[in-house]
């Protein structure tokens, strides 16, 4: 029973830290894990952009009677600028939310 434990917590990579497992990848593990990173955080925020901007739009064309293109342009837009430039401000916390590790740049 006490071996099984112990290959069972060597397996587990007790006593190492994240950093040690990414070092022992390929560079072109790394450069993929880059990649998935970077395609995955701005789908984020196109998805970010286009909830934030699309509600504020149809709430404004729903309250203020304004034309669709009008609500669009002068609302949407701003609003889903405003959320990405927030978002781009908080990337890390972000990265961090989405499951990514800080060393990945």
């Amino acid at each position: 029973m006490r071996l099984a434990l112990r290959e069972v917590k060597k397996r587990k990579f007790y006593g190492t830290n994240e950093m040690e497992r990414y070092e022992l990848q390929s560079p072109r593990q790394r450069r993929f894990e880059q990649f998935r990173k970077w395609v995955t955080i701005v789908s984020s925020l196109i998805a970010a952009f286009l909830f934030w901007g699309l509600l504020a739009a149809g709430l404004v064309r729903y309250f203020f009677k304004v034309s669709e293109e009008g609500a669009l342009l002068y609302v949407g837009l701003p609003i889903g600028l405003v959320v990405v430039i927030f978002l781009c401000a908080k990337l890390p916390e972000l990265t961090r939310a989405l499951g990514f590790d800080d060393h990945l740049r």
